[in-house]
């Protein structure tokens, strides 16, 4: 007899753990924010994260903005 490869999807739903953990009662972590420091961490919103490949990209286009509103004569506040 010649058996039939087992297919990987179905060996991808058996997880024995979707069965045993219930997360509906599941809520964010409230004290996450204490592992950072918070003068440090802005969130913006998925756009605009999309559009630039890391933190230092980031860091780069705020500091040109703040360049060019300074050189325009206005004071960021």
């Amino acid at each position: 007899m010649h058996k039939a490869p087992k297919k990987t999807s179905e060996a991808a739903d058996d997880d024995p753990l979707d069965h045993e953990i219930d997360f509906s009662k599941a809520r964010q972590n409230p004290f996450w924010l204490g592992v950072v420091d918070r003068r440090c961490l802005r969130l913006i919103e998925r756009d605009l994260a999309d559009l630039f490949p890391d933190d230092k990209a980031v860091n780069e286009a705020l500091r040109e903005a703040l360049e060019r509103k300074t050189y325009e004569g206005k004071r960021p506040s």
